[in-house]
């Protein structure tokens, strides 16, 4: 995953979960999505090679247990 500038975590990454998909603006297909662990640092992950024009589009987001543990 890569790490978005600013984003400084504390604690342990316990897990994390996706929080918005990553959407090519000039194709408008999902190219990717970002996370966000449980220490609020977030990362953006790629599907295939990096886009310069991006935008990102936010998932629902609801309240409970982690989706994934590390």
């Amino acid at each position: 995953m890569e790490k978005q500038s600013g984003a400084k975590g504390k604690g342990k990454r316990l897990f994390v979960r996706a929080i918005a998909e990553i959407i090519d603006t000039r194709t408008g297909q999902l190219v990717g999505a970002q996370y966000q662990w449980n220490t609020g640092e977030r990362r953006l992950e790629w599907f295939g090679d990096k886009v310069a024009d991006y935008r990102l589009r936010p998932l629902e987001v609801k309240a409970g247990p982690p989706i994934s543990r590390h």
